[in-house]
């Protein structure tokens, strides 16, 4: 089959004009996101919507270079082009359209600024010099590339995507249009049956349950996991995020203030505590609660036995696993027999099965458990986690439709 990408951005586009108050879809306003990441699961193209999210939200705010590779945002600039005292900072990884700003520590910062020296600061002043821009929102610094012509209107953001067409597009076969929306209707009813599969198996004491007190550890420094400690927070939360969503009847903005306050009770919590945090975590909350609905109904799990944790990657909550595991009688995961299951959970994010974050269910009465392996650092997500939009998109769909 021929997957045409245009056709594809002009579904969702017009899909996500239909679902907002206004009817112009704008890429830069976070509650617009929400609903395109709802779109990305009622379509279940999972993986798509997560890092797209995650990467628009990371470009919400324009970046100043303040010297040594670190960066802060423009708001957190004063008037001498310093940053502001208890400004956030960020390293920015890429360059171009495929630039991506993580967060990192005040610590991290100074050991940074220690490796590089005097010369990070003269690259700084160069940096921005070459982004300054003129009257008209223009770059003015230094030399810009040649301006394309335009190929039509475009909606707010659309620039983050390079095949994005108008939303309004006259060409659109209304049967089409019509068997899109009707599908899409199905796939958010199906999801929200899905969801309500999950209600009392995903509270925050069954999440909790396996290793609680190890991501505790996690998000206090006193206990080490593959990656940064932002993507730590970013992956725990998740797990947290899926209590919050359970026990707040899925209402994303109730489950944002109890998300918040989980994050707030832990010193790295309470240091990547932010927004864009809190969303990412939420989204894929939302998505891993779907999945374990649907393997609820697939798998004919009985709900009165079974229960959903969600598992940190330090090598205590991978060993705390595989105990709660045999404790609770599990005979199988995922169809193999425990014992050689075992190996590939203390892999802990090492060779062909990277597992340093998991949604384990377990099913008490058939002896049967089921792991979703939900790390970010999974080998089809880390090669394009710092690309762009339209370039991340287009390599996950080509993975997922052949051409």
């Amino acid at each position: 089959m021929i997957f045409d990408k245009q056709d594809f951005f002009e579904g969702l586009l017009t899909e996500l004009s239909f679902r907002v108050e206004d009817g112009i879809p704008n890429l830069k306003n976070p509650k617009h996101l929400e609903v395109l990441g709802e779109i990305f699961d009622d379509m279940e193209l999972y993986s798509v919507g997560d890092i797209l999210i995650r990467n628009l939200l990371n470009e919400q705010d324009g970046y100043k270079h303040i010297g040594a590779g670190i960066f802060v945002a423009d708001r957190d600039v004063d008037s001498d082009g310093k940053a502001k005292d208890g400004a956030k900072k960020y390293r920015k990884d890429g360059e171009g359209e495929s630039a991506s700003y993580t967060p990192i520590s005040d610590d991290e910062a100074e050991d940074i600024k220690k490796k590089q020296g005097e010369e990070g600061e003269k690259a700084a002043a160069a940096y921005n010099k070459s982004q300054e821009k003129g009257d008209d929102g223009e770059l003015v610094g230094g030399e810009q590339p040649e301006e394309e012509e335009s190929k039509g209107a475009k909606v707010q953001g659309s620039d983050m995507f390079s095949h994005a067409p108008d939303v309004n597009n006259n060409n659109q076969e209304d049967d089409k249009e019509e068997k899109t929306k009707q599908k899409n209707k199905e796939n958010r009813e199906k999801n929200q049956r899905y969801l309500e599969n999950t209600k009392g198996i995903t509270s925050t004491q069954n999440i909790n349950g396996i290793d609680g007190p190890n991501k505790e550890n996690v998000l206090n420094g006193n206990e080490k996991v593959p990656g940064s400690p932002s993507s730590a927070v970013a992956e725990i939360g998740v797990g947290y995020g899926m209590a919050c969503l359970s026990e707040n009847d899925f209402d994303i903005n109730k489950a944002d203030e109890c998300l918040k306050k989980k994050l707030s009770e832990t010193k790295l919590g309470k240091l990547y505590n932010k927004p864009e945090i809190r969303k990412g975590a939420l989204h894929g909350a939302r998505r891993e609660l779907i999945k374990v609905g649907q393997l609820i109904e697939d798998e004919g799990l009985n709900p009165k036995t079974t229960t959903t944790g969600h598992v940190g990657g330090s090598k205590d909550s991978l060993l705390n696993t595989v105990k709660t595991l045999k404790d609770k009688g599990v005979t199988e995961v995922n169809g193999m027999p425990i014992n050689e299951y075992e190996k590939i959970i203390l892999e802990g994010g090492g060779g062909a099965n990277p597992t340093d974050t998991m949604v384990v269910v377990i099913d008490e009465s058939t002896g049967k458990s089921f792991i979703n392996h939900t790390s970010n650092k999974m080998s089809s997500a880390d090669v394009i986690s710092n690309g762009s939009p339209s370039k991340e998109i287009d390599e996950i769909l080509n993975k997922i439709i052949p051409a």
